[in-house]
């Protein structure tokens, strides 16, 4: 009897217990990414291969909050909602399909996960015929008793960070208008690179 509490209370209340540890989900994002390889987006694409999947593993509402730092609360909801969607275009067009060839033929060694509160931080060393030997940091957070990836760091450089510095800087020069038109533009030329 209490076996079978405990599995309907895990069942129906995932958060309170037997989460995915940042590491588990870790290996789940690269093991998806890694068997979709170059068949990414294709038809005959393993089912695994969808957006959907991958983004399980990813906390992209996060990640276009942190983006935009203190203009975020200015946009009002709808503006964050479309900020979101559009970030979620570009990592589709561009970042799942580029992640998914690069690691198909790679070997990984699972390093230590730090954690702290509701960070953690999770390494990976990825060892590539093309690039050698990279490191990896997947940085994640906790939210509701799930773990989600943010941020990937290769050898130490975070992509996140990088790309708040542009959207910052379009932000402080320009206008969210300009920011999402070159967001658009840059969507529009990977679909005309997968085409051509």
């Amino acid at each position: 009897m209490v076996k079978t509490l405990l599995l309907v209370t895990g069942l129906l209340f995932p958060q309170l217990g037997w989460a995915d540890s940042p590491a588990e989900v870790t290996k789940r994002l690269i093991s998806t990414m890694q068997s979709c390889g170059q068949d990414f987006g294709l038809p005959s694409a393993p089912s695994q291969c969808t957006n959907e999947e991958i983004e399980k593993n990813l906390a992209i509402a996060q990640l276009s909050r942190w983006l935009m730092g203190p203009h975020w609360d200015t946009l009002g909801q709808e503006k964050q909602a479309d900020f979101i969607n559009l970030l979620t275009r570009l990592l589709r067009e561009l970042a799942y399909p580029r992640a998914s060839e690069f690691l198909a033929d790679t070997q990984f060694e699972y390093g230590d996960t730090q954690q702290q509160g509701n960070e953690a931080l999770t390494e990976v060393s990825v060892i590539n015929p093309d690039e050698g030997r990279v490191t990896i940091g997947f940085r994640l957070n906790q939210s509701e008793g799930v773990w989600k990836i943010w941020d990937v760091r290769l050898d130490g450089v975070s992509m996140a960070s990088n790309l708040r510095k542009q959207v910052q800087s379009l932000m402080s020069k320009q206008s969210y208008e300009e920011l999402v038109e070159r967001m658009q533009q840059t969507i529009a030329n990977a679909k005309t690179d997968e085409a051509g």
